[in-house]
């Protein structure tokens, strides 16, 4: 029987025009199709290396975490589909707002989930014999509280060692006292341990893709000990150098800290974090100590900051504050480098206008640049770090300013100060801006206000995708530190 093509065309039409489905036509169907006959995910498990799956895993507590979640799939073909390519069909997929591999570790001993993050790991995945294979790596961080301990142990020891070392010059011994807690926090930040322990990982998987099976799948739990393999200071070289220091050395320390107790030491910058962040009033003595011993203007302004954010009701620390963002707002400085259209310095050109400022006023070339570039318009960050709102007009002043300088210093302080207004006053400040270079160091302000609107609009001015990227995980990792230690402060 032959059949009309045009009724057949106007059934079909009327079939979709009322919603009915066509068996092999409905995106059900072919959902359903998938779901489980077609690829069927028959287990996931987890091993820690290629060669053995031994439940009596030890691993170093000075390496990365390196394992392998494995999928193992059974693919079957149907009626309405072809076999699926498992590459294809597992959308792992590892960005913060979406995520279909969970990772969950347990400390064993404490009986509590552990919220760590892992990585990809540089060998990727891939499959065989009906088993796909991601590579994973990840850490589990020592505390910071332990990390201090550490690096303190350190730093004394190897104070100790200098400080008997005839070789060394007296200026050289001076300098490792006076910038010892420098040391301790800049060498806590990069030590890089797992913490000792036993611990329990477990997998779990879901495919989130329209279309495909969206049960989840759960791996049996793993078990595995980090053990201690030692750190650089455990190392023989340096045990035996630690131990040729006799007992009496002790007094040779204490004679040096003596010395030099009275000279005048910078907060380092993660410890002003950890007391901001804890509202730390113990350290209220601490800071009215260095800012009375304070040898420059940019530790004072500083500290007086700092002071007024934890409470402390004194004009001494208010107007030194105010003098000094006074000071850098009614500064006519003009900008250092002459730059093309685009921003961009061209060829480490000083402008004119700069070359006669600082020989009118009597200031030698690179004191000024380290000065001008540095310190002069760190009170404007400072004003944002004491959340006093009696300084918020002089950010709004700031960010107006004509000197590149002062624009970029009140961004970071109207970050650091945290008020939804500043976004609306960063982002005038970038259209009336038209200097690219000028808008990218001011939009990267955006990304510490922690608003999805503040990020979407940096994004619009920091081009280069990758650089975006890594700002906004600086942002995320470190908080407002960075926006600080722009400045040379420790």
């Amino acid at each position: 029987m032959k059949v009309n093509k045009s009724l057949f065309v106007l059934l079909l039409i009327i079939l979709v025009f009322f919603g009915l489905e066509i068996p092999c036509f409905s995106k059900k169907h072919i959902a359903n199709s998938f779901e489980p006959s077609s690829l069927q995910l028959t287990e996931l498990s987890i091993r820690f290396n290629q060669e053995s799956n031994s439940e009596n895993v030890k691993l170093s507590n000075l390496e990365r975490i390196e394992f392998q979640v494995l999928l193992s799939f059974l693919n079957v073909s149907t009626s309405y589909v072809k076999p699926i390519d498992p590459l294809n069909f597992v959308d792992i997929s590892h960005s913060e707002k979406k995520k279909n591999l969970f990772i969950e570790i347990y400390d064993k001993d404490e009986n509590q989930k552990l919220e760590i993050p892992y990585e990809i790991s540089s060998s990727g995945s891939g499959f065989s014999s009906g088993i796909y294979t991601e590579s994973l790596n990840l850490m589990i961080p020592i505390s910071k509280e332990e990390k201090l301990i550490k690096a303190k142990n350190y730093v004394e020891s190897l104070i100790k060692i200098t400080l008997n070392d005839k070789t060394k010059s007296e200026d050289e011994k001076k300098q490792l006292i006076l910038k010892k807690e420098q040391l301790v926090y800049t060498l806590a930040d990069v030590i890089n341990e797992n913490r000792v322990g036993r611990y329990l990982m477990k997998a779990k998987y879901k495919s989130e893709r329209e279309g495909y099976a969206n049960f989840v799948v759960e791996s049996e739990p793993v078990v595995f000990e980090i053990v201690s393999k030692g750190s650089f200071f455990d190392k023989p070289e340096w045990k035996i150098e630690d131990a040729k220091i006799s007992a009496s050395s002790n007094d040779v320390v204490e004679e040096y800290y003596n010395k030099y107790s009275s000279e005048f030491t910078p907060i380092p910058t993660q410890k002003i974090i950890e007391i901001l962040n804890n509202h730390d009033l113990e350290a209220i003595d601490e800071l009215k100590k260095k800012y009375k011993r304070a040898n420059h203007e940019i530790y004072k302004t500083l500290y007086s900051a700092i002071l007024l954010r934890l409470g402390v009701e004194n004009d001494e620390y208010f107007y030194y504050l105010k003098n000094q963002v006074e000071k850098v707002l009614n500064d006519n400085r003009p900008n250092i480098y002459i730059k093309d259209e685009s921003g961009k310095i061209i060829d480490d050109k000083k402008s004119e206008e700069f070359k006669n400022w600082y020989q009118k006023n009597n200031k030698e070339l690179n004191q000024c640049l380290f000065e001008s570039v540095y310190t002069f318009a760190a009170p404007l960050v400072d004003i944002g770090l004491s959340k006093d709102k009696r300084f918020f007009k002089y950010l709004e002043k700031g960010i107006n300013s004509e000197n590149s300088l002062i624009v970029s210093s009140s961004a970071s302080g109207l970050a650091i100060y945290g008020d939804k207004k500043g976004i609306n006053l960063i982002k005038n400040a970038l259209n009336n801006k038209k200097n690219k270079h000028i808008q990218e160091s001011i939009a990267i302000t955006l990304l510490y206000f922690n608003e999805p609107s503040a990020e979407k609009l940096a994004e619009k001015y920091i081009t280069d995708k990758i650089k975006f990227e890594k700002q906004k995980e600086a942002a995320r990792q470190n908080g407002y530190r960075y926006l600080l230690i722009l400045f040379v402060r420790g």
